[in-house]
């Protein structure tokens, strides 16, 4: 599905459900929470589990595009815009920061 036509199903899906927005964003917070305590449960006790860190991913794109929907917002349309705006800036970010990441990712991202 692309992202257009998962936010429409996910409206029409919680149509009957639908929180209010402030509920759609304290959702989000609590989704993104559930992603990073994953996360840690991975990285800091070593509890790797692929199955559970995609379904919270998923679960917190879920939730995203609830906001957006409590929000009226096309998140498919501000994707392009914001990809548009990153392609403008890239060059600049990789001659700052290329060198400085790459020393990073080899310290903490070790498996």
């Amino acid at each position: 599905m692309q992202v257009a036509q998962t936010q429409q199903y996910l409206n029409t899906l919680y149509q009957k459900i639908r929180h209010p927005r402030i509920g759609t964003v304290l959702g989000l917070q609590e989704e993104v929470g559930e992603l990073c305590k994953c996360i840690m449960e991975w990285e800091i006790y070593g509890s790797a589990d692929p199955v559970h860190l995609g379904e919270e991913c998923a679960d917190v794109l879920f939730s995203l595009f609830d906001v957006c929907n409590g929000y009226n917002i096309d998140l498919e349309a501000a994707s392009e815009r914001k990809l548009e705006y990153l392609k403008s800036k890239i060059g600049d970010w990789e001659a700052k920061y290329e060198e400085s990441l790459r020393m990073r990712r080899e310290i903490l991202d070790r498996s």
